[in-house]
């Protein structure tokens, strides 16, 4: 699509600055790169739980994908219960609370 923009190198300077650019535009907020001693992770107790139909139906996919693909393999999968943004982190500050996601096996 020639209305979405395509960036190069999202490591450089200026990728940077185009994506800022970008979520400016479109009234949306950026945050990152973040030092990984900025992201915080909690583990939610206990297994999320999911009305029977979901396990149905996750049960019939994982046996179609494992008819399709043999090498893959089941493991617990965690699901993002919720996240905080770093709400303190300014341009013109630098200063970044962090960001906290919280999971839980499922």
């Amino acid at each position: 699509d020639p209305a979405v923009p395509v960036l190069g190198d999202c490591n450089s300077e200026g990728a940077r600055a185009e994506v800022l650019a970008l979520a400016t535009a479109l009234g949306a907020k950026v945050w990152g790169p973040m030092p990984l001693d900025r992201i915080h992770i909690r583990i939610a107790e206990g297994e999320r739980a999911y009305p029977s139909a979901v396990h149905r139906r996750a049960e019939e996919h994982w046996w179609t994908e494992k008819e399709a693909r043999p090498h893959i393999f089941d493991a617990p999968v965690w699901c993002l219960r919720s996240f905080t943004p770093p709400w303190g982190f300014t341009e013109d500050s630098g200063s970044e609370d962090g960001v906290e996601f919280e999971l839980q096996q499922s």
